[in-house]
């Protein structure tokens, strides 16, 4: 029993992580969303975003408005000049960013503001 308790800890960690994201991001469904690595959680936990992982494209039209959800400490050493980390440097270099949600772990939601 000992063992399976083990075993189960991060899967059961993960679930209650996974659902508390779905509780902060349900108030802004409908939107553009970039992230990376909860993407696929969030989009099977059914809420309703147009999803654009940022591992996938190097993107560079961004618009006021979209959201992005990202952690970028916890990426920034091991996906160095990755598109993960590439895509997170020109969002920021380009673009002003208003934190809506600091969320559990240090993940973040951003909007993305015009620099007009």
């Amino acid at each position: 029993m000992i063992l399976i308790s083990l075993a189960l800890k991060p899967v059961i960690k993960r679930n209650l992580f996974e659902k508390k994201l779905v509780a902060l991001l349900t108030p802004y469904e409908g939107k553009t969303l970039y992230s990376f690595e909860v993407d696929i959680a969030i989009k099977g936990r059914g809420l309703s975003f147009d999803y654009h992982n940022m591992y996938s494209y190097l993107y560079n039209d961004f618009h006021s408005g979209d959201l992005v959800f990202f952690h970028p400490s916890k990426f920034e050493t091991q996906w160095q000049g990755k598109n993960p980390i590439k895509n997170w440097n020109y969002i920021k270099e380009n673009y002003k960013l208003e934190t809506l949600i600091d969320g559990p772990e240090g993940w973040q939601l951003y909007k993305i503001l015009n620099t007009e």
